[in-house]
C-alpha cells in the first residue's frame, strides 16, 4: 500500500465532502510496438484500487491499495 498526505490551501470541499471515503477502482493500459515490423504490441496493465479522504482540517489522504501490474501480449 501507498498513501500520501497532502495539505492545501485550495477548497476541495466543491468536490468532495470532508468525513467521507471516496473509492476509485484504476485500470490502465499501456501498449507498445513496431507495426511495420510486427502485428505484435507488448506491454504493462496496472490496476488498482485508490481512496480519497479529506479530513476537517484541510489535509486530504490518498492511500493506494490493493494494486497489481501484469505483462500484456497482443
Amino acid at each position: 500500500m501507498v498513501s500520501c498526505a497532502v495539505r492545501t490551501s485550495v477548497c476541495v470541499c466543491a468536490v468532495f465532502r470532508p468525513g467521507v471515503e471516496y473509492i476509485y477502482r484504476y485500470e490502465s493500459e499501456a501498449l507498445t510496438g513496431i507495426r511495420t515490423v510486427s502485428d505484435q504490441l507488448s506491454g504493462i496493465k496496472v490496476r488498482a484500487t485508490v481512496k480519497v479522504q479529506i479530513h476537517r482540517d484541510g489535509a486530504t489522504l490518498i492511500k493506494v491499495c490493493q494494486s497489481t501490474c501484469s505483462v500484456v501480449q497482443v
